[in-house]
């Protein structure tokens, strides 16, 4: 996403409805492991920019405009 704002740089993430800005150079994963945590969620799909991504492929920082996503996953595999 292209965005010429100077300042503000930010991303967002969204758990269980609620969203809420991160700033960006953020660590990735501990700001994702940070919020599932908050919400009680053990077990989650992940979603960045709309696209279901796996652990493997997450980026290292958090970068401008990146719209972050975390929906929880039951043991039955269902997301609720």
């Amino acid at each position: 996403m292209w965005n010429d704002s100077t300042s503000g740089a930010s991303a967002t993430i969204n758990v269980n409805g609620q969203t809420k800005n991160i700033a960006s150079g953020t660590n990735f994963k501990e700001v994702v492991l940070e919020n599932a945590r908050e919400y009680g969620l053990g077990k989650f799909r992940l979603f960045l920019d709309e696209v279901e991504i796996l652990p493997t492929a997450a980026p290292e920082l958090v970068a401008d405009g990146m719209a972050i996503r975390l929906v929880a996953f039951d043991v039955a595999g269902i997301t609720v």
